[in-house]
């Protein structure tokens, strides 16, 4: 079996970016329907895999704060967020199997900064690196 670094897994597409044949399966992983966006450029929805609706509510909050704090910020919504994805496991196993079979899976969601954007984190729960 190869190393699992080395299996394809995109984790950095916008939700609006034109699908591309290397995109594999295209999983949306948001909690709502994007605006405006058809229905054939994904080929599953996984909301469960989202943040809750309590989490980006936090999220939101935390980043119009004037003390805003890049670090506990980090720190705290990935643990809030992995803990959530703790009752989601199966659609997560589901998803590292198929991930390990070889499957490209491409997670898709509005978050315009990567860096802040729970696909990272749900990418590294699949490939069974999260911390």
């Amino acid at each position: 079996m190869a190393d699992l670094n080395d299996l394809p897994l995109l984790i950095t597409k916008h939700c609006r970016i034109t699908p591309a044949p290397e995109d594999g399966t295209r999983i949306l992983t948001m909690r709502r329907w994007p605006r405006g966006v058809r229905r054939d450029r994904f080929d599953v929805w996984l909301r469960d895999l989202a943040p809750s609706e309590g989490l980006l509510k936090w999220c939101w909050a935390e980043e119009a704060n004037p003390q805003f704090d890049p670090e506990r910020y980090e720190r705290t919504w990935k643990a809030r967020y992995v803990a959530e994805m703790q009752a989601q496991q199966r659609l997560i196993n589901d998803l590292r199997r198929r991930h390990r079979a070889g499957e490209t899976l491409t997670l898709l969601c509005a978050c315009h900064d990567p860096a802040r954007c729970h696909r990272a984190v749900l990418a590294s729960l699949i490939v069974g690196h999260a911390s």
